[in-house]
Protein backbone atom coordinates (compact mmCIF):
# COMPACT_ATOMS: atom_id res chain seq x y z
CA UNK A 1 0.00 0.00 0.00
CA UNK A 2 1.28 3.24 -0.85
CA UNK A 3 2.24 5.72 2.07
CA UNK A 4 -0.11 8.07 3.46
CA UNK A 5 2.71 10.36 5.25
CA UNK A 6 2.29 12.44 2.38
CA UNK A 7 -1.44 12.96 2.34
CA UNK A 8 -1.18 12.90 6.07
CA UNK A 9 1.16 15.99 5.96
CA UNK A 10 -1.01 17.87 3.33
CA UNK A 11 -4.30 17.07 5.90
CA UNK A 12 -1.99 18.16 8.53
CA UNK A 13 -1.61 21.67 6.64
CA UNK A 14 -4.40 22.16 5.53
CA UNK A 15 -5.93 21.61 9.17
CA UNK A 16 -3.90 24.35 10.73
CA UNK A 17 -4.40 26.53 7.95
CA UNK A 18 -8.16 26.19 8.59
CA UNK A 19 -7.24 26.76 12.51
CA UNK A 20 -5.39 29.20 11.76
CA UNK A 21 -8.23 30.77 9.84
CA UNK A 22 -10.99 30.26 11.78
CA UNK A 23 -8.71 32.10 14.55
CA UNK A 24 -8.32 34.72 12.08
CA UNK A 25 -12.13 35.00 11.41
CA UNK A 26 -12.68 34.34 15.01
CA UNK A 27 -10.04 37.62 15.96
CA UNK A 28 -11.85 39.65 13.15
CA UNK A 29 -15.32 38.90 14.76
CA UNK A 30 -14.49 39.68 17.85
CA UNK A 31 -12.27 43.06 16.88
CA UNK A 32 -15.43 44.60 14.60
CA UNK A 33 -17.68 43.60 17.35
CA UNK A 34 -15.74 45.58 19.97
CA UNK A 35 -14.95 48.61 16.92
CA UNK A 36 -19.30 48.46 16.90
CA UNK A 37 -19.53 49.09 20.10
CA UNK A 38 -17.06 51.94 20.59
CA UNK A 39 -18.74 53.16 17.42
CA UNK A 40 -22.21 52.70 18.91
CA UNK A 41 -20.80 54.51 21.96
CA UNK A 42 -19.38 57.21 20.26
CA UNK A 43 -22.61 57.88 18.56
CA UNK A 44 -24.78 57.79 21.32
CA UNK A 45 -22.28 60.05 23.20
CA UNK A 46 -22.45 62.33 19.65
CA UNK A 47 -26.10 62.38 19.54
CA UNK A 48 -26.45 63.06 23.13
CA UNK A 49 -24.59 66.16 22.84
CA UNK A 50 -25.22 67.29 19.80
CA UNK A 51 -28.07 65.72 18.71
CA UNK A 52 -30.58 66.71 21.02
CA UNK A 53 -29.37 70.39 21.84
CA UNK A 54 -30.16 70.78 17.41
CA UNK A 55 -33.39 68.22 18.05
CA UNK A 56 -34.48 70.89 20.49
CA UNK A 57 -33.52 74.49 18.81
CA UNK A 58 -35.24 73.32 15.76
CA UNK A 59 -38.21 72.26 17.74
CA UNK A 60 -38.31 76.00 19.24
CA UNK A 61 -38.04 77.13 16.16
CA UNK A 62 -40.92 75.27 15.19
CA UNK A 63 -43.22 76.25 17.71
CA UNK A 64 -41.56 80.34 16.86
CA UNK A 65 -43.03 79.14 13.13
CA UNK A 66 -46.02 77.87 14.17
CA UNK A 67 -46.87 80.83 16.67
CA UNK A 68 -46.20 83.42 14.40
CA UNK A 69 -48.12 81.86 11.50
CA UNK A 70 -51.03 81.76 14.44
CA UNK A 71 -50.81 85.32 15.05
CA UNK A 72 -50.36 85.95 11.03
CA UNK A 73 -53.57 84.53 11.10
CA UNK A 74 -55.46 86.29 13.81
CA UNK A 75 -54.11 89.29 12.65
CA UNK A 76 -55.64 88.47 8.56
CA UNK A 77 -59.14 87.88 10.65
CA UNK A 78 -58.64 90.92 12.09
CA UNK A 79 -57.99 92.72 8.76
CA UNK A 80 -60.74 91.18 6.73
CA UNK A 81 -63.05 91.93 9.61
CA UNK A 82 -61.95 95.62 9.45
CA UNK A 83 -61.80 95.63 5.90
CA UNK A 84 -66.08 94.50 5.58
CA UNK A 85 -66.47 97.18 8.46
CA UNK A 86 -64.47 100.09 6.57
CA UNK A 87 -66.63 98.56 3.38
CA UNK A 88 -70.20 98.90 4.98
CA UNK A 89 -69.09 102.13 6.44
CA UNK A 90 -68.27 103.39 2.95
CA UNK A 91 -71.59 102.24 2.06
CA UNK A 92 -73.48 103.74 4.31
CA UNK A 93 -71.12 107.20 3.78
CA UNK A 94 -71.95 107.26 0.21
CA UNK A 95 -75.19 106.49 0.41
CA UNK A 96 -75.96 109.36 2.44
CA UNK A 97 -73.89 111.46 0.08
CA UNK A 98 -76.28 110.86 -2.43
CA UNK A 99 -79.14 111.81 -0.61
CA UNK A 100 -77.60 114.87 0.94
CA UNK A 101 -76.71 115.85 -2.77
CA UNK A 102 -80.18 114.82 -4.09
CA UNK A 103 -81.84 117.01 -1.32
CA UNK A 104 -79.34 119.83 -2.20
CA UNK A 105 -80.38 119.66 -5.42
CA UNK A 106 -84.00 120.22 -4.95
CA UNK A 107 -82.82 122.92 -2.71
CA UNK A 108 -81.20 124.58 -5.50
CA UNK A 109 -84.24 123.69 -7.53
CA UNK A 110 -86.27 125.68 -5.21
CA UNK A 111 -84.34 128.87 -4.90
CA UNK A 112 -84.12 129.33 -8.30
CA UNK A 113 -87.51 128.60 -8.87
CA UNK A 114 -88.43 131.24 -6.06
CA UNK A 115 -85.35 133.96 -7.78
CA UNK A 116 -87.80 133.43 -11.45
CA UNK A 117 -90.89 133.56 -9.34
CA UNK A 118 -89.68 136.71 -7.34
CA UNK A 119 -87.87 138.17 -10.52
CA UNK A 120 -91.09 137.98 -11.99
CA UNK A 121 -93.30 139.42 -9.20
CA UNK A 122 -90.58 142.50 -9.33
CA UNK A 123 -91.31 142.67 -13.05
CA UNK A 124 -95.01 142.89 -12.82
CA UNK A 125 -94.87 145.37 -10.33
CA UNK A 126 -92.19 147.52 -12.10
CA UNK A 127 -95.06 147.18 -15.07
CA UNK A 128 -97.50 148.10 -12.79
CA UNK A 129 -96.17 151.21 -11.22
CA UNK A 130 -94.93 152.12 -14.66
CA UNK A 131 -98.64 152.06 -16.22
CA UNK A 132 -100.42 153.93 -13.32
CA UNK A 133 -97.19 156.64 -12.93
CA UNK A 134 -97.05 158.33 -16.26
CA UNK A 135 -93.71 159.81 -15.73
CA UNK A 136 -92.03 156.62 -14.97
CA UNK A 137 -93.21 155.06 -17.91
CA UNK A 138 -90.47 154.62 -20.63
CA UNK A 139 -91.07 156.29 -24.14
CA UNK A 140 -91.26 154.33 -27.29
CA UNK A 141 -90.73 155.06 -30.91
CA UNK A 142 -94.49 156.47 -31.28
CA UNK A 143 -95.07 158.45 -27.93
CA UNK A 144 -94.31 161.82 -27.68
CA UNK A 145 -91.39 163.10 -25.18
CA UNK A 146 -93.91 165.78 -23.63
CA UNK A 147 -96.38 163.00 -22.87
CA UNK A 148 -99.30 164.54 -24.62
CA UNK A 149 -100.10 161.77 -26.54
CA UNK A 150 -98.86 159.06 -29.74
CA UNK A 151 -96.63 161.01 -32.56
CA UNK A 152 -96.64 161.19 -35.85
CA UNK A 153 -94.23 158.78 -37.60
CA UNK A 154 -92.90 159.56 -40.95
CA UNK A 155 -93.18 156.06 -42.62
CA UNK A 156 -90.82 157.52 -45.57
CA UNK A 157 -87.86 157.57 -42.99
CA UNK A 158 -88.17 154.10 -41.17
Amino acid sequence: MPSLDTTNTFLGVLAATAVIELLLVGGAIVWLVRLGSRLEHKLVSWEANHLGPLRARAETVLDDLHNAASQVQRVGHEIERTASRARSIVDVVGREVERTTDHARSAIDLVETAFHQVKSVGVGIGNGLRMLLPFSRPKGPFESRRGNGPRAVDMDAL
